[in-house]
């Protein structure tokens, strides 16, 4: 089979890889509290089995949010259950251009624990090992199974044993697909639980399908109006405060990116020009660097901005700070005014002439 998780950043391969075109997946459920952070930079799925990859979030904790592929799966109660001896994880992906979307879920035989411990050989051959005991294909226009058949088989994909529709929205039709890997093949312990989520995940019609939802359509985190304060430190531990970094600029782009992402580091020098040129309108740039908070990153962070040519404070985030700026996905970029309140929208995904435009329509009281 054509794995999607060769495909996709989703977020195993995402974590040892970790890039994407414009930005990468947030690793933890917006407006969760964080589990925590292994060696290899994969964080923890909390007590409700929320583990985001890409483009995905929860419903209330106990569904798995697919927007990109129109769908969402409930959390069974055999993985909440069991998450000390198995992994799940799930993204999407949407061809706005064909008109398809797909999305899947993916079972692991190793804890989240002892993945973080592995080497990336290690979970490579993990991944070849996993099942995916759901996989939902989309497609629009009134289309239907010999179309997305047909679809399939120019994309590359290994033809399906079968395609089953399991529901509408709009104009789009979903299936269920079956391919080899949709099958369990572990046995004991690991077999039996992979056996009963299989079971609570047979049937589709309780799923919920909604119309996919473009890159843009996702929703982002509003925090428009919240009073930002902290007290922390730069990445060289040095005191900074919200007074100290916000007080002194008209508008202050807040940039919260991560030392492993590629996006990131790839828009480091072009943050700088940005906050020399920006130093002319009483303005400037910050950046919180997501994965210093447990010191993880800082090392390599220091590393990417001494080389990118870094010319305006980075900080290590502190609870306040995790707090002040939920993520989506990393870059994630925010605007700040001179009293520390957050104005005007977010910007998800690294683009530097849209942190500006942001920062010129603010200043114009756009």
């Amino acid at each position: 089979m054509n794995h999607p998780i060769k495909r996709i950043c989703a977020l195993l391969a995402a974590l040892l890889t970790a890039f994407s075109f414009s930005a990468c997946a947030n690793l933890r459920e917006p407006g969760a509290e964080d589990g925590g952070e292994g060696e290899n930079g994969i964080l923890s799925p909390d007590e409700n089995g929320a583990q985001p990859g890409a483009q995905t979030e929860t419903h209330g904790g106990d569904w798995w949010e697919l927007s990109r592929a129109g769908v969402s799966v409930p959390v069974p109660a055999a993985y909440l259950d069991n998450q000390d001896k198995v992994y799940m994880e799930f993204a999407d992906e949407l061809y706005e251009d064909e008109g398809v979307s797909y999305g899947y879920v993916g079972f692991y035989p190793a804890s989240y624990e002892e993945i973080t411990r592995m080497s990336e050989d290690e979970v490579y051959d993990l991944i070849d090992r996993a099942f995916y005991p759901v996989m939902v294909f989309g497609i629009d226009g009134g289309r239907g199974e010999s179309d997305l058949a047909a679809w399939l088989d120019s994309d590359g994909w290994d033809a399906p044993s079968s395609l089953t529709a399991v529901g509408k929205a709009g104009d789009w039709t979903f299936f269920r697909g079956v391919f080899g890997a949709s099958e369990n093949s572990y046995e004991g312990e690991t077999g039996k639980i992979a056996d009963e989520i299989a079971a609570a995940l047979a049937d589709a019609a309780q799923f919920q399908y909604s119309e996919p939802a473009a890159e843009s359509q996702l929703p982002v985190p509003s925090v428009a109006g919240r009073i930002v304060s902290f007290s922390t430190e730069d990445v060289y531990g040095n005191p900074v405060t919200a007074e100290d970094v916000f007080s002194g600029n008209e508008i202050t782009v807040v940039n919260v990116w991560a030392s492993w992402c590629p996006p990131c580091q790839a828009e480091l020098p072009d943050l700088a020009d940005l906050h020399t040129r920006l130093g002319e309108k009483n303005c400037g740039v910050i950046g919180i660097l997501y994965d210093a908070g447990d010191g993880t990153g800082l090392e390599d962070g220091i590393a990417h901005m001494e080389s990118a040519g870094v010319n305006y404070p980075v900080l290590i985030p502190d609870a306040d700070l995790y707090t002040a700026f939920p993520l989506y996905a990393f870059p994630t970029t925010y605007f700040v005014d001179s009293t520390g309140q957050i104005v005007g929208d977010s910007v998800v995904g690294a683009n530097v002439p849209g942190y500006e435009s942001a920062v010129n329509d603010l200043l114009a009281g756009k």
